[in-house]
């Protein structure tokens, strides 16, 4: 009816006003709740209708007071009531329960509570959206009022806390929505993660759920408008300062935030499963912001060359030093970060491996030993925390260790040298990590002789399997020794083989000491047939390579294979074997030995007429059988067939028999004898 002239408004909101105060005092003296929700209702959403039809950005002068007039009545018209009596906002929103006073004022306060503010809010967004900070000043002026509202509520007494709870939550709520509407969104996940972490530690001091949800909510909103601040502003800009730049120092803010929930959350008394996740998921979402921001840094800030060093060094010392430093903070699962080094020093190795001429290059010398250091450190303090992974931590870091020793030995070696002299160093190098790590159990208590089942069994047994393979790989190789010249068994390959024998049986005579253990086939089983085998392919290899280096000829299939040198020095060594094998099988009486031996003299001979009679020169094939011929005659003198072995089990026994049965009979001889004397005295 007053509404006829654009300027009319100002009545209308004027009539709303009286209604509203007349309203309020209704209320002040009766509870009538029905009232108070309509008054609400028409009054805010009649004003929306008409901010959103008829505003005009001229009229804000005239709107503004009355906006602010309806929030202030709605807004304190709850803790005006609980002056009287205080409302149970809980029961208002679940539950059964009588329908008391307490409740009815509940039911109709919690409306207003929560509804009131983000109304008036969106009535701001129509009046003065428009302007640059118009809706951050409005989301402060109402983070203000819920302070005010907060403070007038605890003053009214403990019974009234529910209703200062929720204007502090409300209070803490608009203020995370001022800083987006005012600031840029570095600074916004700024104070979000701080505003985060205030409500975590209420919720955790007073264990309200509520309160935990809303801090981990605002934790998650700060590391995404980080992450979009990172998207615009990657990479630094040329004048950006080491450390002291908003994109590492937004990072270690989302990070202590992050790990300071856990703790806090840690501190909690546990209740079950779910809040043991907690403390994990704030620890997983701390360190993670902390080595993003630390690899963020490293990338931005540092040469390309020095990046996987400064990277490795900075992981390894943050995991260390969280570890290492858990049991001052007495927060237990802090500990469990320091698991996370050997996976990194694994993946740093690798990286450097394939992206680097040699691991300890770009600074890695000075990054490398610092960071199996404080593994070992990390072993050392809290392996007992970990009793069942224990076992595989020193055995990851033996063999990073023998890797990275491998890797540079290799490198550095190839750079001087060439031919056989780089894969028989590194085979050398680990070849000697392992002795050493198997005469250490004396001179060194701890890791070696603390551990030595691990260390003999799952570290040295399988490296040496591997360098096994690796010298079975390298019987191809030519094995140049230049500038040394070849000396069959005294080049590089023939010592390391001979070392890597010695090592096996030193290895094995360690472990049938042991008790249960997954070699025992293995070490239980007969070597001598196969170390027999080898012997003579080792032995053949070694013929071949000499041929190849002292006469020139190329390391081939082909061309040594057509070699009448090495067809005869053939025929002749193996011919050695096998009067060799005869031999030991008289002087052992095995009749096993002696057949093998004999076997392979018949592979000799067989030899002879294939190969050497058809492909050799007239010379090669008289030196062939003369030499043969003469081993033949030597066999038949010093190495006849052997005689079977005698049975063991039957004659001992009968034996012993026999002995039992005539002892006897000379006893009752002379017992016979002397009765016989005594009889005739």
């Amino acid at each position: 009816m007053t509404y006829s002239r654009p300027d009319d408004h100002v009545y209308v909101f004027s009539f709303f006003l009286v209604l509203n105060a007349a309203i309020l005092g209704v209320a002040w003296f009766k509870t009538w709740p029905e009232l108070n929700l309509l008054g609400f209702v028409f009054t805010f959403g009649l004003t929306f209708f008409w901010l959103s039809n008829r505003y005009e950005q001229e009229e804000w002068v005239s709107t503004q007071p009355f906006i602010a007039l309806f929030l202030l009545m709605y807004m304190g018209m709850p803790a005006l009531f609980a002056a009287r009596e205080a409302p149970d906002l809980k029961g208002a929103f679940g539950g059964t329960r009588e329908l008391d006073i307490p409740f009815v004022r509940g039911a109709w306060t919690a409306p207003l509570v929560f509804g009131t503010p983000f109304a008036g809010l969106g009535l701001q967004q129509l009046a003065i959206g428009h302007t640059e900070y118009g809706l951050a000043i409005s989301a402060v002026a109402l983070a203000a009022v819920q302070g005010l509202l907060a403070l007038a509520s605890r003053r009214l007494g403990v019974d009234r806390r529910q209703l200062a709870e929720a204007y502090t939550g409300l209070g803490v709520a608009f203020t995370a929505i001022a800083v987006p509407l005012a600031l840029d969104t570095y600074f916004t996940s700024t104070v979000w993660a701080v505003q985060g972490l205030v409500l975590l530690w209420m919720g955790c001091r007073r264990d309200r759920l509520l309160a935990l949800a809303a801090g981990a909510a605002l934790q998650v909103l700060a590391a995404v408008s980080f992450a979009l601040h990172l998207g615009e502003s990657l990479p630094y800009a040329e004048d950006a300062w080491p450390i002291a730049n908003q994109h590492f120092l937004g990072a270690l803010l989302l990070a202590v935030t992050g790990l300071a929930s856990g703790w806090l959350f840690s501190r909690r008394p546990q209740r079950g499963d779910g809040d043991e996740a907690l403390v994990w998921t704030a620890l997983a979402w701390g360190v993670v912001w902390w080595l993003v921001g630390g690899v963020m840094e490293v990338v931005q800030q540092l040469p390309d060359s020095s990046h996987l060093s400064a990277i490795l060094g900075f992981t390894v010392a943050s995991f260390a030093a969280g570890s290492l430093g858990a049991r001052r903070l007495r927060w237990p699962q802090l500990e469990s970060v320091g698991l996370l080094i050997l996976p990194t020093l694994a993946l740093m190795l690798l990286l450097s491996l394939i992206s680097q001429s040699h691991p300890l290059d770009g600074w890695g010398w000075a990054a490398w030993p610092p960071a199996v250091a404080m593994q070992y450190l990390f072993l050392r303090r809290r392996e007992s925390v970990f009793p069942q992974l224990s076992a595989g931590l020193h055995a990851g870091g033996f063999w990073i260790v023998a890797a990275l020793a491998a890797s540079e030995v290799y490198w550095q070696v190839d750079r001087v040298a060439e031919g056989v002299w780089p894969l028989a160093a590194t085979t050398g190098a680990v070849l000697g990590l392992v002795a050493v790590t198997m005469a250490a159990r004396r001179g060194l208590a701890w890791p070696v002789a603390a551990h030595w089942r691990t260390y003999l069994l799952v570290c040295a047994g399988p490296m040496l399997l591997v360098l096994t393979v690796v010298l079975t790989a390298a019987l191809f190789h030519d094995g140049d020794p230049r500038p040394l010249l070849y000396l069959p068994l005294l080049n590089p390959l023939g010592v390391l083989v001979g070392l890597q024998v010695a090592a096996l049986h030193a290895w094995r005579r360690l472990v049938r000491a042991q008790g249960d253990h997954p070699f025992g086939d293995l070490v239980d089983a007969r070597w001598s047939p196969v170390v027999a085998a080898a012997g003579v392919v080792l032995a053949t290899v070694e013929t071949a390579r000499t041929v190849s280096h002292w006469l020139d000829v190329p390391w081939e299939l082909e061309p040594l294979w057509n070699t009448t040198e090495l067809q005869t020095s053939l025929s002749i060594l193996w011919a050695v074997i096998g009067l060799s094998g005869m031999v030991a099988g008289v002087r052992m009486v095995r009749r096993a030995v002696w057949v093998a031996g004999a076997s392979w003299m018949a592979v000799v001979v067989v030899k002879l007429f294939l190969v050497d009679l058809s492909s050799l020169t007239a010379l090669g094939r008289v030196v062939s059988f003369i030499v043969v011929g003469v081993l033949l005659l030597i066999v038949g003198y010093l190495a006849p067939v052997p005689p079977a072995a005698p049975a063991e089990t039957e004659e001992p026994d009968e034996a012993g028999e026999i002995g039992a049965t005539e002892e006897p009979s000379a006893t009752e001889e002379t017992s016979a004898t002397e009765e016989a004397s005594a009889t005739e005295a």
